[in-house]
């Protein structure tokens, strides 16, 4: 299966840096804005032309607030994020890469407006968790990615023994997905319309917000219960088997 396009990214930051270079080893961005504070702006001028020859993006804008503690504040930060798309449009012209909201840095409020942004764009917010202490920063293991609202419902619709099924294989052929499951062609055509899942020549996989999504789902207390009694289960007759077997 060849590699989907590179994401764009739009990063809400405060003072606090690191958590950008986390993103761009995880993401892989093909261009990356950054929104912040009027105090910040010069700082983040000169970082994102590092970070874009240190990391191979498309060095894209640095807009800064100056009404980051007023009432507009929201709306100029939506308005800065909307300008950032609009110059992506032009840039790469009808290209239809994935965006990822980083709202890790910043006050609290941009973190909201990030993830706000992220549903009236149908971007996808994601946050940078600290490594514990004394390990390493691992990239894959320390973003957390916020399931989408249109993936969600899909999600949490889905029977749990194909729930089951998605998370232990995670990728296949497509023709032994619907034979084993309770997936139809409509199902696969929802779940790659809602960024689920990437079909290509046969075979699914799922994307990183179908991993999100579904694990969300399959940690809910009630798929828990179920998914703990088929467990049981399959162990009982696994037993049960093994008695028989040796008499």
């Amino acid at each position: 299966m060849s590699e989907p396009d590179r994401p764009v990214i739009i990063l809400f930051m405060g003072e606090r840096e690191e958590h950008a270079i986390t993103s761009f080893k995880h993401f892989y961005p093909s261009s990356v804005h950054i929104i912040t504070s009027e105090k910040f702006s010069e700082k983040y001028q000169g970082l994102i032309e590092q970070w874009s020859a240190d990391f191979g993006f498309r060095q894209g804008h640095v807009k800064s607030i100056t009404d980051l503690f007023e009432p507009s504040s929201v709306n100029s930060m939506l308005r800065a994020s909307f300008e950032c798309l609009a110059e992506e449009r032009e840039s790469r012209g009808d290209s239809d890469s994935r965006l990822y909201i980083g709202i890790t840095g910043g006050t609290t409020h941009m973190a909201i407006t990030g993830s706000y942004l992220a549903q009236l764009t149908g971007g996808t917010a994601f946050y940078v968790l600290r490594p514990p202490e004394g390990k390493p920063v691992l990239p894959q293991r320390d973003i957390l990615i916020f399931p989408e609202m249109g993936g969600m419902k899909l999600a949490l619709a889905t029977t749990t023994p194909d729930v089951n099924y998605l998370m232990s294989n995670q990728s296949g052929r497509v023709e032994e997905l619907i034979e084993q499951t309770m997936m139809n062609e409509y199902y696969i055509e929802m779940a790659t319309d809602s960024g689920l899942m990437r079909i290509e020549d046969g075979t699914w996989e799922l994307t990183e917000i179908g991993k999100a999504s579904f694990a969300f789902s399959s940690n809910t207390s009630a798929w828990g219960e179920v998914h703990i009694l088929l467990q049981d289960m399959i162990s009982q007759n696994d037993r049960a088997t093994d008695d028989i077997m040796h008499g």
